[in-house]
């Protein structure tokens, strides 16, 4: 367990503790990748399609949906930005053989084509 505290403001004080569970020691590149959203990109580099709908449904109110399990597995790889939804899902329907299906204006559904 990792114990620590720190002065947060002038009067007030955050103690925590949690488990480290695993490290790991990335590449220059890896890191790049993984906090691309720091500059308002999604990175993704042969990652399934389930995760990818993971990230992007943590950085939009619409809900976007794998209907067709086969889709889970697809591997993904590009460089979105951030909030251009629209445009994601243009390159899934041109490049990754996905059918995008619009139910409402919350929800989205990817179907095989």
């Amino acid at each position: 367990m990792v114990c620590s505290s720190r002065l947060i403001s002038s009067r007030n004080w955050l103690a925590y503790a949690f488990f480290v569970q695993q490290i790991d020691t990335l590449e220059e590149q890896e890191l790049e990748r993984r906090l691309a959203w720091r500059s308002g990109y999604l990175v993704f580099s042969g990652d399934p399609l389930v995760q990818v709908v993971e990230e992007i449904n943590r950085y939009t109110t619409m809900n976007v949906e794998i209907s067709d399990p086969v889709l889970r597995d697809i591997k993904i790889g590009g460089r979105f930005k951030v909030g251009e939804l629209d445009a994601m899902l243009s390159v899934f329907e041109s490049s990754f053989a996905i059918r995008v299906s619009r139910l409402d204006d919350q929800h989205i559904q990817l179907l095989a084509k």
